[in-house]
This record gives C-alpha cells, structure tokens and sequence, in this order.
C-alpha cells in the first residue's frame, strides 16, 4: 500500500515529466479526474500490464510504464467529421488549390499528416472526405497518423468502432466502407486501412522523423493541452514540415494560440502556409 504523501509526490514528479518531455500542461478543472486515476495505477500496478499487448509503433519507446504513464494523462476524446465545415473546405478548396499551384504531373500524390490522430476517426474522415476522388484516380494520397497514446494508435490501426458511433457520427452513407467485425462493431476496409501510416510522434520533439513535406497538416485541439512557451515552438516546427502553399488545420478554439508570420488565415481554424 503506497502512502498518500508517496502518490502525492510520485504524481507531481509524473506532471512535471509530462510537462517536461511531452509539453503537456493538464488543465486544472481535469486535475481531480487525473489524480484519481493516477491514484488507482499506482496502488492496483495496472501501468506495469496495461500494455503489454499493445502493438509497437515506429518510434515509440521501449519503456511499458511510461507508455502506459503517457495513455494515462492523455485525452483521446474525439468524433468522426469533428467540425465538418473543415472538412468541406479541405474538399472543395484547400486540396483543387493544392493540386493547381503545385503539380503538372498526373496522377498527383498528395500528402497529408494528422499530427494528433488520437484513435483515428480524424485520418479516417480526411480519408473518407477524398476517397471518391481518389478512386477516380484524380489523385493519390498517403497519410500519416501520429499520437503519443499507443491504445489510441492501436485503435485507429484496428479500425474497428462500435455501430452505434459509426452511424450517429457518419450516417448510412458511409456502410459500405466497413465489414461486420462483430454484433456491436464494424471495421473499415482493408482499402482504407492500408492507406494510412499510424506511427507514434512526440510533437514536442526538437526533429519530426517524417520522411518529406506535406501538403496538409491536421493538429487539432492539441494547443489547448500544451503549456504556452511550446505552443508556438510547435507550430513553427509544424509549418517548417508544409510545402509551401499547403494548409494546416487547428481546432476552432485555438486560432488565439496562433503567431506565426509564415502562415495567414484562410477560413476558421485553417491557415495557408505563405512563405
């Protein structure tokens, strides 16, 4: 039985880590929730064996407890076609502008990276949001998903999502993109799960292991959990990845958090890389 000035101190040693390493700063008002959860770990040893199933993505560290520790404190609350408005100019404007400044060749090969893909409904709806397109062969695409969270990362990865969500998030256009994985969940096609890359990515990292630039950069609702000096760090580090001309998309309570000259607003949460 661990003591409470022990769980005490073991947790504000893990917040100031978290801050440290990964840039996080836990919002006040989920403080409680985290604590008792936290609490819970240590005194049941539940971070030791939480992971140890889980797959092991490219760049993720070694160490069980701290993977465990990092899918602890980390908020994996997400939907399908989060703000469809997005969505719809990543559709109608963002990638035709794309394709007109940058490519002569045929078919384009388009690049976009989902830099926070929690558990993978954001790659999966950009996905969804293109595939007609890419079917047609008007262009190809490759996606990246990244998150610091290996259970999120293992979900996206499985693809598998319980019916009742798919339908109230996506509608019942979207059924045929899945296959019955049991009575409660469906899993998308292997044609859409092979195109996305979900890999593990500290966005507080000093370098991005990511092989080239991209086109499209998705980090939304990220800033808000990370603490005010890395916030424009990250950014800067975000926008250095984009082509020139390409997007990067923020969630909406975030265009606050932004100053960055490279970039400009285009429409609500989206900004277009200038320089």
């Amino acid at each position: 039985m661990i003591s409470e000035p022990e769980l005490n101190l073991k947790y504000s040693e893990t917040i100031l880590f978290l801050k440290k390493e990964f840039g996080l700063e836990l919002p006040n008002k989920l403080a409680a929730i985290h604590k008792r959860k936290f609490n819970s770990v240590m005194e049941n040893g539940r971070n030791r064996q939480k992971n140890s199933n889980s797959l092991k993505f490219t760049n993720s560290p070694s160490d069980e407890n701290l993977l465990a520790t990092i899918n602890l404190f980390t908020n994996n609350h997400t939907s399908f076609l989060r703000s469809p408005k997005q969505f719809k100019f990543l559709k109608q404007y963002a990638i035709p502008s794309i394709i007109n400044e940058s490519s002569k060749s045929i078919p384009f090969k388009l690049r976009i990276w989902s830099a926070a893909a929690a558990s993978g409904e954001e790659p999966y709806s950009i996905l969804l949001t293109i595939f007609d397109d890419v079917q047609k062969a008007k262009y190809n695409v490759d996606i990246l998903a990244t998150d610091i969270n290996t259970e999120a990362l293992k979900k996206g990865f499985d693809g598998v999502y319980k019916k009742k969500k798919i339908i109230r998030e996506l509608g019942p256009y979207y059924n045929n993109y899945f296959t019955n994985a049991d009575d409660e969940s469906s899993q998308f096609g292997e044609n859409l799960r092979s195109r996305i890359d979900f890999r593990w990515l500290n966005l507080n990292s000093n370098f991005y292991p990511v092989n080239a630039r991209f086109h499209i950069i998705f980090c939304r609702n990220v800033l808000y959990y990370l603490c005010e000096k890395r916030r424009s760090v990250i950014i800067k580090n975000l926008v250095s990845c984009l082509y020139p001309g390409g997007y990067l998309f923020l969630g909406l309570s975030e265009t606050s958090m932004v100053d960055c000259p490279e970039i400009v607003s285009v429409n609500p949460g989206i900004y277009k890389k200038v320089t």
